[in-house]
């Protein structure tokens, strides 16, 4: 699953959005649309959910962990 793969340095937060970025070719990981896609949360509820869930975690951090 993309999203359990998803790391800190993964979410970009800039301009009041964060993007999501999926795929990445450099981790050798690709998703259904191909490798380095990526997602926008420009919607004030959804950009403060991903803030709270980044707040505490170093960069290689996975944002969902599973354990």
């Amino acid at each position: 699953m993309i999203l359990f793969s998803l790391e800190k340095r993964d979410v970009v937060i800039s301009d009041g959005k964060a993007t999501l970025l999926l795929g990445r070719s450099q981790r050798g990981e690709g998703c259904k649309s191909g490798r380095d896609q990526g997602v926008v949360l420009d919607e004030p509820n959804s950009m403060a959910i991903m803030e709270s869930a980044i707040a505490d975690k170093k960069p290689n951090d996975k944002v969902f962990p599973i354990s």
